[in-house]
């Protein structure tokens, strides 16, 4: 589930998951050997990731920068 930091702090945002966004952070998770699949249009992942984490990969997989540094 996509976390972005917003005035009111760490915010779930699971309208935010679209095509894009999920393809960046199925390279976030590669990237980082966790382990995860993807069905319906949402990512299911192994482990405890918690919002500070979640808000970080999120953050990765919004950035064109980080992807293309990170193949």
């Amino acid at each position: 589930m996509p976390v972005y930091f917003t005035n009111e702090g760490l915010v779930e945002r699971p309208d935010s998951l679209n095509p894009h966004l999920l393809k960046g952070i199925e390279h976030v998770f590669s990237s980082y050997g966790i382990a995860y699949r993807v069905e319906n249009d949402k990512v299911y992942y192994k482990g405890d990731i918690d919002k500070e984490m979640m808000w970080n990969y999120t953050t990765k997989a919004t950035d064109k920068e980080w992807l293309a540094n990170h193949p």
